[in-house]
């Protein structure tokens, strides 16, 4: 069953504001979204009883010709043969394993072509089984990987609001959710997070921020990791790096900021902006490295 997510809050610089609303807002209606770019990939995260989590993403192997629809809402990529892969498991004791290659399809059945041939069946909802070949294991750390079915992390795109914030010494226009919205996968210290990012925006976003902030039992507020500044504009598609410098995972929240000034005529969180068809993706983890 598909899940419509809950946005929970707006990240402060200094705090958690504690208010919540739903995807659609409750000041007025949302302009009608521009039209979306054709997805080139699809990205499926899951995880097995033991903790261990799994993201697998598939991109098309003509990714360089995405096309653009004149749809409203932005169709799901359906891989096919001869894509590429990055295959990335995380354990429950947060050592990593990346895998690369080619795909073959075979209806629900995903065959990875890479240094082991890796089958993986998957459903409208994510992967729901992993296959590896009899006889051999995946060794990470000290966790073996074999055959194991996996429960899918299921994620929609939504329409987001930026909301004015106007407090304490920093203003910008933000959106907040609990890091679990988009990922089972926890931050740890010299981690680098790498986010897919796509939507279509009513507004150009000059100066914008991905973090990963936390706060402890008392709500004294940390940065756990922020990206670059990049801009957005229009319907957009990007990968996105965060360092994680700062390990508490108490609260974690990932925030997308627009540091730009709030005009004096709006008041604190107003809508500054609208993302529609917005989703947010953990790729892997220390990709490229």
């Amino acid at each position: 069953m598909k899940k419509t997510l809950k946005l929970l809050g707006i990240v402060a610089i200094a705090a958690i504001i504690g208010f919540s609303f739903t995807s659609c807002g409750d000041s007025g209606p949302s302009p009608a979204p521009a039209a979306p770019a054709n997805p080139t990939s699809k990205i499926f995260e899951s995880k097995d009883t033991a903790g261990n989590i799994y993201i697998l993403e598939i991109t098309s192997k003509s990714a360089g010709n995405a096309s653009i629809s004149r749809a409203a809402a932005v169709p799901a990529y359906t891989p096919k043969n001869g894509d590429t892969f990055t295959l990335t498991i995380i354990t429950s004791s947060g050592d990593t394993w990346t895998d690369s290659g080619t795909v073959a399809i075979s209806g629900t059945l995903i065959t990875l072509s890479g240094t082991k041939s890796i089958k993986i069946t998957v459903s409208d909802t994510g992967m729901e089984k992993i296959e590896v070949p009899e006889g051999t294991t995946i060794t990470i750390g000290s966790t073996s990987i074999t055959t194991t079915t996996v429960e899918p992390k299921e994620i929609e795109p939504v329409t987001i609001h930026l909301l004015a914030q106007k407090d304490g010494d920093w203003e910008g226009w933000l959106f907040g959710v609990p890091l679990s919205v988009a990922t089972s996968v926890l931050p740890k210290k010299d981690d680098t997070f790498r986010f897919r990012i796509r939507g279509t925006t009513d507004k150009t976003l000059e100066k914008v921020n991905l973090t990963i902030s936390s706060s402890d039992s008392e709500g004294k507020y940390f940065w756990n990791g922020a990206s670059e500044q990049f801009e957005l504009s229009g319907s957009f598609d990007k990968t996105i790096d965060i360092y994680i410098y700062n390990e508490n995972n108490n609260g974690l929240y990932l925030t997308l900021s627009n540091t730009v000034p709030v005009p004096a005529s709006v008041k604190d969180k107003d809508i500054m902006a609208t993302i529609s068809n917005c989703e947010a993706r953990l790729v892997g983890v220390n990709l490229g490295k």
